[in-house]
This record gives structure tokens, sequence and C-alpha cells, in this order.
């Protein structure tokens, strides 16, 4: 049975909407030469939309008010990144978006790290999600692997800061072992 403070659930809906729009924003601006790329980012754009909406449908009626602002901020930042790198093809936009790309990755690894302070005075990273944090640090993994195969130094770069934000997170489930919710916690 999983638990979930209001603090984690807060911090899974951020991480949703920042993944589903990193994905889409992928998608979008893949008109790359690869079709495994493409064929990729619509695979995980899928998963990531299908996890939001299975998320939704266990997130209480009563609950869904901040899913709902954060799904039209996505929206619109996501439109807004679009309507901009439709205007144009030049390499300085798309090298622009990729910085983009490139910032909203980190901060969705990054997301957990928002709780530290609440992990610290609790001593349990009860509040912290682990499997989102295993499925970041294998997915920098292969996208490192990725990187240093095709000598692409900017993809090589990326993903060792996302690794090393993944380390710091795995070693707090080392130093402040997760704990069961405490007595007025409820089960979710």
């Amino acid at each position: 049975m999983f638990y979930l403070r209001r603090d984690s659930q807060a911090s899974l809906i951020r991480g949703r909407f920042t993944r589903t729009v990193h994905r889409g924003l992928q998608l979008y601006f893949r008109k790359l030469q690869s079709s495994s790329l493409v064929a990729t980012s619509t695979c995980t754009l899928s998963f990531s939309v299908l996890y939001t909406l299975w998320f939704l449908w266990y997130t209480p009626a009563a609950s869904r008010g901040p899913f709902y602002r954060k799904a039209l901020g996505t929206t619109a930042v996501t439109a807004a990144l679009c309507a901009y790198g439709s205007q144009a093809k030049d390499p300085v936009t798309l090298h622009r978006l990729g910085l983009i790309i490139t910032v909203l990755a980190l901060i969705f690894i990054a997301l957990p790290l928002a709780q530290l302070r609440k992990v610290i005075r609790a001593k349990s990273t009860a509040a912290l999600p682990l499997p989102a944090i295993l499925a970041s640090t294998g997915a920098s993994v292969l996208w490192l692997v990725y990187g240093l195969l095709i000598r692409n130094s900017f993809i090589v770069l990326q993903k060792t800061i996302a690794l090393a934000l993944c380390a710091a997170q795995l070693c707090l489930f080392i130093i402040y072992p997760a704990t069961g919710p405490s007595k007025g916690e409820k089960k979710q």
C-alpha cells in the first residue's frame, strides 16, 4: 500500500505536468533526422499523458483544483513554445528551444529536492517519490550512454547534471530511510 502525504501529492502533480510538457516539446521539436527518436518521444508522451490521466482518476474531486490549474498553465506554456518554434527554423531558435527543454528536464529531475527541508526535519524520505527518482535515474543513464555513443557533448553534459541530481536524491534514501505515515496521516 502506498502512503502519500499532501506535500508529496503536490510534488507529484508538478512532476507529472513538467514531464508531460517536456515530452511534448521534445516530440514537437524533433523535426530531426531520426525517426527512432520521434517514435520514442511519441511513446513516452503517450505514457506521460496516460499516467497523468490515471493520477487524475484517483485524485479526490476536492483536490482537483491544483491539477486543473497546472493543466491550464502547462497547456499555455506548451502552446507558447510551439508557436515560438513554428516562427523560425534557424539554428539559433532551435538551440534556444533545446536549452528550454533541457531546463525543463532538469527541473523535473530536481523537483523532489523541493521536499528537502521536510525530509531533513522529519529524518524520513517518505515524502519523496522513489519510483519517479528511479525512473529519472534510469532514463538519464540511458541518455548518457546514447550521448556518449554519438559523441554529443550537449547530451552528455545535460545527463551528467541529471545523474548528479538523481544521485543526491538517492543518497537521501540512504541517509534518511522512509518511515510509515505518522498516526495523524491518511492512507491513500
